[in-house]
């Protein structure tokens, strides 16, 4: 009773969101499938959902110690319509739209956070190249330094500015992530991923496209597939995780479709 009279309130807050990384991990592992998520796997997911959630909780403690009576109300306000969303989303079974929100936000944080870095490395840069050629001012800037920061904003920049060349073109012509849009350009697409779409049916359109060979329609609520994707004779893999597709239609699938790498 000592023991536990001397946690701290953060204390039992990284507790709950151990017990909260722990469930979120094996429902992601789990899926619809009956059988148990190994213990490895288990560790590793819980691990890394653990990490991820440890950057909001401390910052929301943080802000909750010491800011404003106004910084408080919003701290709290944010884990209300965080947790009420998601349980809202599970009563109306729409986790898959929810968890696509979540992602959505999650990376315009991360590329301002990323941006933000990469900004104070360029600009720090010239700063120092400033200072070293055009002022007579003592820096205690080492030259170790100045070198990594050149170097790793030579890197960033091409990554940056190649990124546009190297992928746009593939993308805009064979891979797809909307099927309205697909649709358009049908005998185009080669990839087609519809994850986190909330569809309860396989969505017959596809099988127009005759030279798909990748197709991604993980976390849905579909639960069966149609006899004819086998006229899809390019398709190379089919990827059902998280969805309602049973076992003897699993076992099924595999007989009518040996060609494809099906993954449940």
């Amino acid at each position: 009773m000592l023991l536990i009279a001397s946690i701290t309130p953060f204390g039992f807050s990284i507790f709950g969101l151990l017990l909260l990384s722990f469930y979120l991990s094996y429902k992601w592992l789990q899926g619809d499938k009956k059988e148990k998520p190994g213990c490895f796997s288990l560790g590793l997911s819980t691990l890394i959902a653990f990490s991820i959630l440890m950057f909001p909780l401390t910052f929301s403690v943080g802000i909750f110690e010491s800011g404003s009576l106004y910084a408080k109300i919003g701290v709290v306000a944010f884990w209300i319509v965080l947790f009420g969303g998601y349980f809202y989303a599970k009563a109306t079974k729409k986790t898959g739209s929810f968890w696509k929100i979540i992602w959505t936000i999650l990376k315009y944080i991360l590329g301002a956070i990323f941006l933000g870095l990469f900004c104070i490395l360029y600009f720090g840069m010239f700063f120092y190249v400033y200072q070293a050629l055009f002022t007579d001012e003592q820096q205690d800037f080492q030259l170790w330094a100045g070198i990594i920061c050149v170097f790793f904003t030579s890197v960033l920049s091409l990554i940056i500015f190649s990124l546009p060349i190297m992928e746009n073109p593939i993308k805009e012509k064979s891979t797809f992530y909307n099927l309205k849009k697909a649709l358009k350009k049908p005998e185009e697409v080669t990839k087609l991923d519809l994850s986190l779409q909330d569809l309860t049916e396989f969505p017959t359109e596809i099988l127009q496209m005759t030279n798909i060979r990748y197709l991604n329609l993980s976390s849905n609520k579909i639960s069966n597939i149609p006899l004819e994707i086998k006229n899809l004779t390019k398709l190379e893999e089919l990827h059902l995780k998280n969805n309602s597709v049973g076992i003897s239609e699993r076992t099924k699938m595999r007989k009518e479709f040996p060609n494809i790498n099906i993954q449940f």
